[in-house]
């Protein structure tokens, strides 16, 4: 089974996308903030991690990004960063694997982006 890390700050977020990877199939782990997730993700090691940019307190989805990149360990986990703002879509992070997923989406929408994501070789 496959194993997503979900990192948000919003709790009814994470639980929509709980629901969804269960019904899916799919394992996963939960974190509140960017902190935590950095911690689960070194200690995990999940196949995929979705991520909110913009998150209340302490570290952010790029913040997030950075220290997963700077470390072997987790550099190559595929991410799924979800913004409100198109803006958000740069080019270096898509470079280091880093995907975006704008809201509004739907439930297919999102199954479909975790689902290409779950299926690629590992690195």
């Amino acid at each position: 089974m496959k194993q997503v890390l979900i990192i948000d700050d919003d709790y009814s977020v994470r639980m929509t996308f709980k629901v969804l990877l269960r019904k899916a199939g799919h394992g996963f782990t939960e974190a509140e903030n960017g902190e935590r997730g950095l911690e689960l993700a070194g200690s995990l090691l999940p196949d995929l991690i979705i991520c909110d940019i913009n998150m209340g307190k302490g570290l952010n989805g790029f913040g997030v990004i950075e220290k997963l990149r700077a470390n072997p360990a987790t550099a190559s986990i595929p991410v799924i960063l979800i913004t409100g703002d198109p803006a958000n879509h740069q080019s270096k992070l898509i470079s280091q694997g880093v995907h975006f997923l704008e809201k509004p989406f739907g439930m297919h929408e999102f199954l479909q982006a975790v689902d290409k994501l779950l299926e690629q070789p590992a690195t």
